[in-house]
């Protein structure tokens, strides 16, 4: 689905710029590009899994139909 592609390249990008902010502002410090580039897959990754388990939860309190399988 292309509005899930988006959304993780879009939280990716998020990741990416909290990263180099926190780099200028000297409050990380830097990190070789292999451990950046799995910190923001790793990072993507958990909130994916995080927005899945809320709505799952949400479909099955107030069952709104987000969640087809419920």
């Amino acid at each position: 689905m292309p509005m899930h592609f988006l959304g993780g390249l879009s939280i990716g990008i998020g990741v990416c710029v909290c990263l180099k902010i926190t780099r200028k502002r000297n409050l990380i410090p830097k990190l070789p590009s292999f451990l950046s580039f799995v910190f923001i897959i790793a990072t993507v990754s958990l909130l994916a899994v995080l927005w899945e388990f809320g709505e799952y939860i949400i479909d099955y309190f107030y069952r709104l139909g987000i969640q087809e399988s419920i």
